[in-house]
């Protein structure tokens, strides 16, 4: 009896080991990197490559990971955070992140302007779980003195809203002190189960949405609050469902054009590598309070473009459940299976973005857990026609995945206007801070020397029709960063050694010599005329890199040419017209180096009525002699002089638009 018994428990043994085995070959092969610690250290990788990351896979030369579209550079906002999720902008420009794992939300802050964040504040702390937050009103909110004499005064607040595991509550947000009080519990929510993270999105002032994951993987829920999306008034508590059919719905957003609420969606497991798709959801509106029923976006009985899950409902009703006679929805977007898509953001039309990319989606792939073969662990741009119709899905940040494992995992995306995004890393425990310059590509590009640089917009503003800009330049070097600040104007000599630029004070030009981090010592000071500066145009550099030509434009009538000589720290100062030749209100367009920088062409005309431009004369000025000539051109050419140029002859050629 006993040597059966002891076959028997053998045979159990056996048969468990070959299940686990079958199951774990059929399913978490690839669930090393999502499980694993991190392949490589993010933060030290990027420091040794400057902070400033590669601008594109074409442009990766290096052993960098990280690949980047065009003109996009990425550094470590923040680090030793214990895996960092959900971001908002505060009031006061601190980035405020959920740690569910700390039970806390911090308010990160830059104090000193480097783009990295050097303090970290519990905004408030001991809560479980703690992952989406949202802010509500702001108002000013006074307290009375105490009869001591103590306490009192008045604070600026904002409403913040905390999703925990099993409840959402309000606080008062200080916003200048980074500190909560007044908790107020607005509506609990079931706990427990597989999917822990509660998110919230706001759809007007009086009614807030929340989603709330399923507590498995496929089943028929108990608690009908699972695997749906809620909508909570926040001064009652009282909440209706929104939307139902949703499995884990971990990050909601709002179209900025449509204000339709979209929402990611994690497909279920074990059913391969292939299925069933992870889904990019528009969640359809409903009227609360009314017979309106909202819908059902298909879990547990469907998937992807409502798709019959026959694996795990195996009954035969006659009909298709997913689609006949029924009122499920399908999902907007496929996307492929198992990738984890959580937070994601559109891209606003803003100049301070790339105009191909105005209206698209960007999308972060947390990665797989249960794929044979890992996939995800990158962030991707999924691109729309002008109409808003779906083209197609382009990688945007790739590399985080490694023949060793992952070096991290992107979980939200926050998205400014001014070009710059941030993305969290719950498994690295950074906030990366991305940037985007139409001049990063041409200024960094195949840099032989020296640290790489990243130019960014820091301020745009709009004076009348002209867009004005203010442009930093940074590099790092062992001793720390040099930031370079520039209005309008800022240039990189052709061998790349130099930076010229229009200097923040004393109306004057200056240089920065990039290789041997050195100011030059003399600044090319800006004549005054009639208590105003003038206007400064493009700067551009001899073929040799030896000097930079500039023009000048004043409001009475004459511009003036400016030539720097590097070698000599000095500068020579021209008027290249006169109210003889062009009148009272003459200009000059860019100067053009002659091939063998001897010679410097531009084109000047006059301002006639409606401010046409009239009276077109080409000058060329002779560096070695100081000699300026001028040719006028025939005013009874029909059209614009629009360019002028050199030819291979080293003559002076002009073009007519006509």
């Amino acid at each position: 009896m006993k040597k059966i018994i002891l076959g028997i428990i053998i045979f159990i043994i056996v048969v468990t080991f070959l299940y686990v085995g079958w199951f774990w070959y059929s399913y978490l092969r690839g669930v090393g990197p999502a499980i694993g610690k991190p392949s490589g250290d993010i933060v030290r990788i990027l420091e040794d490559y400057n902070g400033q990351g590669q601008l594109s896979s074409e442009q990766n030369n290096t052993n960098f990971p990280l690949m980047l579209p065009d003109g996009f550079a990425i550094s470590v906002f923040a680090q030793d955070l214990d895996g960092p999720r959900v971001m908002h902008t505060g009031q006061r420009g601190e980035l405020l992140v959920s740690i569910p794992t700390q039970g806390k939300i911090v308010a990160l802050r830059d104090t000193n302007g480097d783009n990295v964040s050097d303090e970290t504040i519990d905004v408030v702390s001991d809560l479980n779980k703690p992952h989406g937050f949202t802010f509500g009103d702001c108002i000013t909110t006074c307290i009375e003195l105490n009869p001591d004499g103590t306490g009192g005064g008045c604070h600026d607040v904002c409403e913040l809203y905390v999703a925990e595991e099993h409840v959402v509550s309000r606080y008062n947000y200080d916003i200048d002190t980074y500190q909560v009080f007044d908790r107020k519990e607005i509506t609990a929510l079931p706990q427990g189960g597989r999917h822990t993270t509660r998110s919230l999105q706001f759809i007007s002032d009086d009614m807030l949405l929340v989603s709330i994951g399923s507590s498995c993987n496929v089943c028929d829920e108990e608690d009908n609050r699972r695997a749906s999306i809620i909508a909570v008034e926040p001064e009652t508590g009282a909440w209706q469902h929104y939307a139902t059919g949703l499995r884990n719905s971990v990050f909601m957003t709002t179209h900025p054009t449509t204000g339709e609420v979209w929402a990611t969606e994690m497909g279920r497991d074990l059913l391969g590598d292939d299925l069933p798709p992870d889904e990019i959801n528009i969640i359809k509106s409903r009227e609360l309070d009314s017979n309106d029923v909202p819908k059902d976006y298909g879990w547990p009985l469907c998937y992807g473009k409502n798709v019959f899950d026959s694996d795990y409902d195996q009954r035969d009703y006659g009909i298709d459940p997913c689609n006949e006679n029924n009122n499920k929805i399908g999902s907007y977007i496929d996307l492929p299976a198992h990738v984890a898509p959580l937070g994601f953001a559109f891209i606003p039309h803003s100049e301070g973005w790339p105009e191909y990319m105005w209206g698209d989606l960007l999308v972060a792939y947390h990665g797989s857990w249960n794929s044979t073969k890992p996939v995800g662990y990158k962030v991707v741009r999924l691109d729309f026609d002008a109409e808003g119709n779906y083209v197609g899905s382009y990688d945007f940040v790739s590399g985080w995945l490694t023949d060793d494992g992952a070096l991290g995992r992107p979980v939200d995306i926050l998205v400014e206007p001014d070009g710059v995004m941030y993305i969290s890393d719950d498994k690295a425990g950074v906030i990366y801070r991305l940037v985007y310059s139409e001049k990063l590509s041409y200024l960094a590009g195949n840099m032989d020397f020296g640290p790489t640089p990243l130019l960014e917009t820091l301020n745009t503003e709009q004076v009348g029709s002209e867009t004005i800009r203010t442009y930093q330049l940074s590099y790092k070097y062992d001793n720390g960063y040099k930031y370079l600040t520039s209005n309008r104007v800022l240039e990189l000599s052709p061998d790349k050694h130099f930076i010229a630029l229009e200097a923040d004070e004393a109306y004057s030009i200056s240089f920065f010599d990039v290789e041997n981090y050195k100011d030059f010592e003399n600044r090319v000071p800006l004549k005054e005329e009639v208590g105003s500066y003038p206007d400064v145009g493009v700067f551009v550099w001899s073929p040799d890199a030896k000097h930079v030509a500039f023009t000048t434009a004043h409001g009475v009538g004459r511009s003036d040419l400016y030539i720097y000589h590097i070698d000599s720290d000095t500068y020579d100062s021209i008027e290249v017209n006169s109210f003889d030749v062009c009148g009272a209100s003459c200009y000059a367009e860019t100067p053009v180096w002659s091939p063998d920088g001897q010679y410097i062409a531009l084109l000047e005309y006059d301002r006639g009525q409606e401010r046409t431009k009239i009276n077109y004369r080409v000058s060329v000025f002779d560096t070695s002699t100081q000699y300026l000539r001028s040719h006028i051109v025939d005013n009874a050419v029909d059209g614009d002089v629009v360019k002028v140029s050199w030819n291979k002859q080293g003559e002076p050629m002009y073009y007519i638009n006509d």
